[in-house]
């Protein structure tokens, strides 16, 4: 939620904003952090699209526990039948966009003007748009994406992150044409000090 209220002041004008959620290196917690902030946003009253923009793996699908068949793969690759949009039944104005089949070239998809297409859609019909793509310095797919969206947020794992792969990664981000806005810090311990803990602290 603190996120979200973060998130809501970058958010300039008075018509959507899309945001590109990603990480230096796998496992840093991207997915985790992009499916909570659409989820927050959507209890907030505001229309939510999750995009899952991770071709290669994606798992959004799995957080919501939905079993999905097709995607974005097959609408990008020319299939218009494929239903791209779907409601997460417990989580009203929350829309997702699953990834479907993994394709044999996922940034020359993310790339196309399909994939424009299909972000003016979200942007017309939805005031966040959330896209979860793949690690800057796995592939290139996330600089495919960087320079449609309006700002980029990188998840730091402060027990593995490097340092010099955030400044890889954010010379990669501008070198594509996007802009990076914040950061997110995943894993990190704050103390907090409580007056029932027995040093006094207590961490979360």
């Amino acid at each position: 939620r603190r996120l979200r209220s973060s998130v809501s002041f970058l958010q300039q004008s008075q018509g959507s904003a899309v945001f590109m959620v990603t990480s230096a290196k796998p496992g840093e917690g991207k997915s985790v952090t992009a499916a909570n902030l659409a989820v927050a946003l959507a209890q907030s009253g505001s229309a939510t699209a999750l995009v899952n923009g991770d071709l290669r793996r994606p798992s959004l699908h799995k957080l919501f526990a939905l079993n999905v068949e097709n995607g974005r793969t097959e609408w990008l690759e020319g299939n218009d039948e494929v239903n791209v949009l779907l409601s997460i039944a417990n989580i009203p104005g929350l829309t997702l966009v699953p990834a479907g089949r993994q394709p044999l070239h996922a940034s020359e998809l993310l790339a196309s003007r399909r994939f424009s297409q299909l972000l003016d859609v979200l942007r017309a019909n939805n005031e966040y748009v959330i896209i979860d793509t793949p690690p800057v310095l796995a592939t290139a797919d996330a600089t495919a994406v960087a320079a449609r969206v309006d700002g980029v947020l990188v998840v730091v794992d402060r027990r593995r992150t490097d340092t010099q792969d955030l400044l890889q990664l954010r010379a990669d981000i501008e070198r594509a044409g996007g802009k990076t806005v914040g950061a997110v810090m995943n894993r990190e311990r704050r103390r907090l000090r409580l007056p029932f803990s027995r040093d006094g602290y207590a961490y979360e």
